[in-house]
């Protein structure tokens, strides 16, 4: 009777740990699912885009995605903020502005937005698209591109852990209730430790190392080149690592 203390304690702390992960799990499933969601929209935007007709007017452009209006605008102003903005108007939609900015990498020649300039412009389901010949931050081509990639990602490292979580929950409130006396009852079949890990090593390293590998291929800038890299490290560690325990164990 003295250890039951520390039985209670140790049982709180692996159900503290069963939540723990079963709540890290649950929140990195639904990421998966909004990046996936995210993905899908704007692939049905680039889509409807490059789709659109030609509009007669900007006027025609602005709330559909039908049409796109191609023609000159007047510059009225130009700022800078964390990146640079224009201000433009059209001569066909008095007293009506439009405001767009560019990725900082991708900013034109200043020297074409002096205001009271003509410039070319693009309009589309009322934004500006492009300006200058230079593709705006509300160019569907300049959305990001893959976010279905990272939806695997989440998908493939939150699916073992949702599992892993439910079988430490299952196992902790399973111990809580051996350090009581209770009556004797059939017992559900339950996976082993080391069987549980053989599974998890299974899904790290065949699942997730390949993804890994496809996700560095695709790769688009060194800074995506080196989270991903590190991400795939870091996969197949975990993965050796419970094979190596699944093989130990006994």
């Amino acid at each position: 009777m003295a250890a039951q203390p520390a039985v209670w304690g140790a049982s709180w702390r692996n159900k503290l740990q069963a939540v723990l992960a079963i709540a890290i799990a649950v929140i990195g499933l639904v990421t998966a699912l909004v990046l996936l969601y995210f993905d899908r929209h704007d692939a049905a935007e680039i889509s409807a885009y490059n789709s659109a007709s030609v509009c007669a007017g900007p006027a025609d452009a602005i709330g559909s995605e039908t049409c796109r209006y191609e023609g000159q605008a007047n510059v009225v102003s130009t700022r800078r903020d964390t990146r640079l903005y224009a201000v433009i108007a059209f001569d066909s939609m008095p007293g009506r502005t439009f405001t767009t900015s560019w990725p900082t990498k991708t900013e034109p020649n200043l020297a074409l937005l002096s205001p009271a300039t003509t410039i070319d412009a693009e309009v589309w389901n009322g934004k500006i698209a492009k300006l200058g010949g230079t593709r705006t931050v509300d160019s569907p081509d300049n959305v990001p591109m893959g976010l279905w990639e990272l939806s695997a990602f989440f998908g493939v490292l939150c699916l073992p852990l949702l599992f892993f979580g439910g079988q430490m929950a299952r196992s902790a409130w399973r111990d809580q209730a051996g350090a009581l006396p209770v009556v004797p009852a059939s017992t559900p079949i339950q996976l082993s430790a080391r069987s549980r890990n053989l599974i998890l090593a299974t899904l790290f390293l065949v699942i997730g190392t390949p993804l890994s590998v496809f996700l560095l291929i695709h790769a688009r800038s060194g800074i995506e080149l080196a989270y991903r890299a590190i991400a795939g490290v870091a996969l197949f560690a975990i993965g050796v690592r419970l094979a190596w325990v699944a093989w130990r164990a006994k």
